[in-house]
């Protein structure tokens, strides 16, 4: 059983990862400026099929990925696994957070986010919609769960106990 406290500190510490990931994917480490998301969100109503915004969206699964793999740099590395790596923490968080969810369900949570967040860049202008980040943030959500499931969660035997021992660094 967890104490009360375990299961706050657990929902601060979500829901400060959901504010750091949100204003990574839509700000790029910026400040949010309201008047010019509303102003853009007002845009975007008016006209939502304006041909030269949607020119810069991939809607091609994998069209951004494949260069990458063909014609490795620095900069691809850090596009995917930063992709990745950015919804690893959602996965084990939702798998904390809600006891007995299967695998499918917080893949589908975490695809639900990726998507949130995407369309946001998409209406509000910033950014770019781009379906493979969508792939690569459902694959981290899985990634994530799947931690969760096959480590964090297994019963009490001494090779999870070291295990628990490493990661909390006792």
């Amino acid at each position: 059983m967890q104490l009360p406290w375990k299961r706050l500190f657990a929902a601060i510490a979500f829901v400060f990862y959901l504010a750091v990931l949100f204003k990574i994917i839509l700000f790029k480490f910026g400040s949010p400026n309201i008047p010019f998301l509303w102003t853009m969100l007002q845009q975007f109503m008016e006209e939502p099929f304006r041909t030269d915004h949607w020119r810069l969206y991939n809607f091609v699964p994998f069209q951004q990925i494949a260069p990458i793999v063909r014609d490795p740099s620095l900069y691809g590395f850090i596009q995917v696994f930063g992709n990745i790596g950015l919804f690893v923490p959602f996965g084990i968080f939702i798998g904390c957070m809600i006891r007995g969810i299967s695998i499918t369900a917080a893949v589908l949570l975490a695809f639900g986010l990726s998507l949130l967040l995407e369309c946001s860049q998409l209406v509000f202008y910033i950014g770019a919609f781009d379906v493979d980040d969508l792939i690569l943030n459902t694959l981290g959500g899985a990634i994530g769960i799947v931690i969760y499931k096959r480590i964090l969660q297994q019963p009490d035997t001494a090779a999870n106990r070291t295990v628990q021992k490493q990661i909390k660094g006792v």
